[in-house]
């Protein structure tokens, strides 16, 4: 996602009509990102896998 976003940034100083390009594909997959992780199920399995991965501790959301 960072990429994505240095990468339309980059492009806006020179190109600046190609900014509603990049930005509306960036825009949509922090949108798409955020429902997703707000089903309970998926949210939940992504608690789980980080806390095997990295030990974290899952909190009570």
């Amino acid at each position: 996602m960072l990429a994505h976003g240095l990468g339309t940034a980059a492009l806006s100083a020179k190109e600046p009509e190609a900014l509603p390009v990049c930005a509306i594909p960036y825009a949509l997959t922090g949108i798409f990102g955020s429902l997703i992780c707000s089903v309970p199920t998926v949210r939940q399995s992504l608690l789980s896998e980080f806390t095997a991965l990295y030990g974290l501790v899952e909190s009570s959301c």
